[in-house]
């Protein structure tokens, strides 16, 4: 049973625990985020040199799916004039 007398040795030892631990899995879904998108970004290219996309449209997609990605990801900046 946890007494309050433990409460100091308990925390002393979670709360460094959970501290180590949240950057660790923000840069672990991270990387598997980014890992992901390249695994999706490699099919959708492979799909479409399957169906005999030319080189132009191909690229024009990716460059429109990379637009809508930061759009989504709030990365996109209204001050931007491509």
């Amino acid at each position: 049973m946890l007494f309050a007398d433990d409460l100091p040795a308990v925390l002393g030892v979670f709360i460094p625990v959970i501290a180590l631990l949240i950057p660790i899995v923000a840069i672990i879904s991270s990387n598997w985020r980014k890992a992901k998108q390249a695994e999706y970004r490699a099919i959708l290219v492979q799909n479409m040199l399957d169906k005999d996309f030319s080189p132009d449209e191909i690229e024009r997609v990716l460059k429109a799916s990379d637009g809508m990605a930061d759009k989504l990801t709030g990365k996109f900046d209204r001050r931007r004039s491509d």
